[in-house]
């Protein structure tokens, strides 16, 4: 399953991202969104710019619910936040969760929704797809890749990481959600929402309101989840497909099992890669404010130095794509990161 189009509204500084699906190994779908270097020749689906092609490549990979879109106006922000010589040889690609695509996910009687080690394969596979197409590797003169991970997102990054050392230059983490799930403020508290026993109605729950028409559809969203604009428009797709909010109920469920003790020896050995990015203490209800000891512990240990690492002076919470202003600050904090990296 594939498709592509252009969103429509590019800049002078910023492009509009195209659109695609990937599948995967057991035909579930992924969202893709793709900017090419600002300034090439536009292309179609993952294919390459013209040549030479990127000297440095940028791959997102959201939290959950994993929908790139909900990304879309950060990334864009991103883009025209590089320095125009880093942004003209830059491509950006974010890349969805498994099943996480409210356009194309299906809910099959029997099937089981992707869990976290597809997800991981799903994100690995990507950057060997790179390897395809660009020589891409941390040596003099190969294309760098850079990943950027939101919430559960870095914890797919990490995995990545380990898995593609040779391959991956840098790895950001906004609000990483990595070790101790289960312990944090909301996680004590929204862990039954992910059982199958309460996934199964509120999967019936969603397929009601995918009978509902669109525009008031998304009103009501907007009031409930005090939203407006784009991530309102996203979250109405979301709640609008059973099949996506079951793959992001179990994938949550599996978050709270597996992602527990801190993989402390990946920090070591790969903290000089690592940039982080947390809350003030009591801002972010997905990270408990004793695992940002802990992770900082480990990499002070490691002789890893503070300046990759910051806490948010501007009040930013968890889901900080949900407000413009702060989906743009961030976006140029995160510019700056990269290219400090890899001028």
């Amino acid at each position: 399953m594939s498709s592509s189009t252009r969103n429509p509204g590019p800049s002078e500084t910023s492009s509009a991202p195209i659109t695609s699906t990937r599948t995967g190994p057991r035909g579930h779908p992924a969202d893709l969104l793709y900017w090419p270097c600002l300034g090439a020749e536009e292309s179609t689906g993952t294919s390459a710019p013209p040549s030479p092609g990127p000297s440095l490549v940028l791959l997102f990979i959201p939290g959950n619910p994993g929908l790139p879109h909900y990304y879309n106006s950060f990334m864009s922000s991103l883009q025209a936040a590089l320095p125009p010589p880093v942004a003209a040889r830059t491509a950006i690609y974010a890349l969805g969760h498994l099943g996480h695509s409210p356009a194309y996910a299906r809910w099959k009687q029997g099937e089981t929704a992707p869990g976290l080690q597809e997800q991981v394969d799903d994100k690995v596979k990507f950057v060997d797809e790179l390897k395809e197409k660009w020589d891409i590797g941390v040596g003099e003169g190969q294309t760098k890749v850079v990943l950027l991970g939101h919430s559960i997102g870095a914890w797919v990054c990490c995995e990545t990481l380990k898995q593609r050392p040779n391959l991956i230059s840098q790895s950001i983490h906004l609000f990483p959600t990595i070790s101790h799930m289960a312990l944090t403020p909301n996680g004590k508290v929204l862990w039954p929402l992910f059982s199958p026993i309460v996934s199964l109605p509120v999967g019936l729950a969603t397929g009601a309101l995918s009978y509902l028409p669109i525009r008031p559809l998304t009103k009501l969203v907007s009031l409930l989840a005090a939203q407006s604009g784009q991530p309102a428009e996203v979250t109405t797709s979301l709640v609008s497909s059973p099949a996506t909010v079951r793959a992001a109920l179990t994938m949550a469920a599996e978050e709270m099992k597996e992602v527990t003790r801190l993989d402390e020896g990946l920090l070591k050995e790969y903290g000089g890669k690592m940039w982080w990015y947390w809350a003030r203490d009591g801002l972010d209800g997905w990270v408990a404010e004793s695992s940002v000891v802990e992770i900082e512990g480990v990499l002070d240990e490691a002789g890893h130095g503070k300046a990759q690492r910051e806490r948010c002076g501007e009040g930013m919470k968890h889901a900080f794509c949900l407000r413009q202003d702060h989906a743009d600050s961030l976006a140029k904090k995160v510019a700056g990161w990269v290219d400090r990296a890899h001028a």
